[in-house]
């Protein structure tokens, strides 16, 4: 499995219901949303313990940032967006993705002591309703 091979059914699907969630974690809807919760979509990110960059065009945020207003209004200017690649990003073990219209997320293992190589950067719910993890050190877990 590779990130690309992962993503490629979710590349062209629209990007929607961006929010954070606790601390710096986040999740993102990608395609319909699924017929059994319609708050989720048929993919589901959720992006837990890792370092990242949302860009969003005219403004970005990190997992540092705290100001609510900013990524609120960041992660309503990628609302609709299509993903147009997704693959490795510009350090080991990183997940780049980026949506048309200029939109980009950049997902690279944490720099925080606590989480390790075995911790996870993040967690793709798919439409079959399993999931792939993908940790700080660059391993997949599949459930």
């Amino acid at each position: 499995m590779t990130l690309q091979s992962l993503f490629s059914p979710v590349v062209g699907q629209p990007v929607w219901g961006g929010r954070r969630t606790h601390g710096s974690c986040m999740f993102l809807e990608f395609g319909p949303p699924r017929a059994a919760d319609a708050q989720h979509g048929s993919w589901s990110l959720l992006v837990e313990f890792c370092d990242y960059v949302v860009d969003c065009g005219r403004e970005r945020f990190t997992h540092d940032d705290t100001d609510q207003a900013l990524i609120r209004r960041c992660l309503m200017a990628l609302e609709g967006r299509k993903l147009v690649a997704a693959g490795d990003g510009q350090v080991p073990h990183a997940l780049a993705l980026r949506f048309d219209g200029g939109g980009s997320m950049l997902l690279m293992p944490s720099s925080a002591v606590e989480f390790g190589p075995d911790t996870g950067q993040w967690l793709l719910w798919l439409p079959d309703g399993r999931s792939v993890g993908y940790s700080n050190g660059g391993v997949f877990d599949a459930t």
